[in-house]
């Protein structure tokens, strides 16, 4: 039987020892890198953290939401733009700020008949504005076209058959896959998950804020839908050629 004094005196034993707090996901990826990011961690093949995600889907079904907690909770290879992660979940009600972003363009356009409108807004602007389409816009506007950015849960609202938007979404944000499957269908709706972390950078400058990349990454995209999309938005005159 060991005393107090053994248990004081034994030789510590090395532990391996890690936190979630300072795993990234890896470059090496199939999806989002959480595999490798978690086998770095664990210094071991990726493949075999790989295949315990199958195992463990298969087997008790938690797999997958494991591997949607640890993309919530690791940041992206990088560390995220300027250090900071780019998740971004938006909450809250909008009605108040929809209110009154919809007196604003009512002012503003009161001396125009039948005049449209496109709404633009990011994070919760975005909700805002796919709230405001979804009420059929306010007395004096119809709202032709919406555009968000980093607004996945802007995907909920059900807009009317005339109007249609386009969404831009992070691929780092792992609830922007949320808001491509919400959309999934959806005549519509239109969104271009992106990679900021793969948009290049001029030399010697500054990150350029995420959805700037996505942006530009849309511009040069020659997806048919997309640039259906965007002939359509110039055509209505809102955006230039």
């Amino acid at each position: 039987m060991v005393g107090p004094e053994g248990l004081w005196n034994h030789r510590p034993v090395s532990r391996r020892r890690f936190r979630i707090s300072t795993m990234q996901r890896g470059t090496d990826r199939v999806f989002a890198g959480v595999s490798s990011g978690v086998a770095a961690a664990l210094r071991v093949d990726p493949i075999i953290v790989r295949v315990g995600f199958v195992v463990l889907s298969v087997a008790g079904g938690v797999g997958i939401p494991l591997y949607f907690v640890l993309w919530f909770l690791m940041p992206g290879p990088d560390g995220g733009a300027n250090g900071v992660r780019r998740l971004r979940l938006v909450g809250g009600d909008p009605s108040a700020y929809a209110a009154q972003a919809v007196t604003a363009i009512e002012a503003a356009v009161k001396d125009v008949d039948g005049a449209t409108v496109m709404l633009v807004g990011s994070a919760q602007g975005g909700v805002a504005a796919a709230e405001i389409a979804a009420a059929a816009g306010g007395a004096g506007f119809t709202v032709d076209q919406v555009v968000t950015a980093g607004a996945p849960q802007a995907q909920v609202p059900t807009l009317p058959n005339g109007t249609r938007m386009l969404s831009l979404e992070d691929r780092a944000d792992p609830v922007a896959l949320l808001g491509s499957l919400l959309s999934a269908g959806a005549a519509n709706r239109l969104v271009v998950v992106f990679d900021a972390a793969h948009e290049p950078v001029a030399d010697g400058g500054a990150p350029e804020p995420a959805y700037v990349l996505g942006g530009r990454a849309a511009d040069r995209a020659d997806h048919a839908d997309l640039r259906a999309e965007i002939d359509r938005i110039q055509g209505l005159g809102y955006l230039a050629g």
